[in-house]
């Protein structure tokens, strides 16, 4: 009976750690899109001017694509 009671709370810790893990892989997918959506609205609005924005169009790209898939890699490992 002990070792059922072990193996239920083992499995319950396990379920939760694993939710925990998602909720942060969501949030972390969340934040990297919305830096990926900024970055394109930067991109568009500053196309017009012709400024040098290779800024907006490498590095938030770069940050938002890496954020993403640490989201993934959090969900799916």
């Amino acid at each position: 009976m002990e070792k059922l009671n072990s193996d239920i709370s083992s499995e319950t810790l396990k379920k939760e750690a694993r939710n925990a893990r998602n909720k942060k892989g969501f949030t972390v997918i969340i934040i990297g899109v919305s830096i990926l959506f900024s970055g394109f609205l930067c991109n568009l609005l500053l196309s017009i001017s012709n400024p040098n924005y290779n800024y907006f169009l490498y590095g938030l790209t770069s940050l938002g694509v890496s954020l993403v898939f640490y989201g993934l890699y959090l969900i799916f490992e």
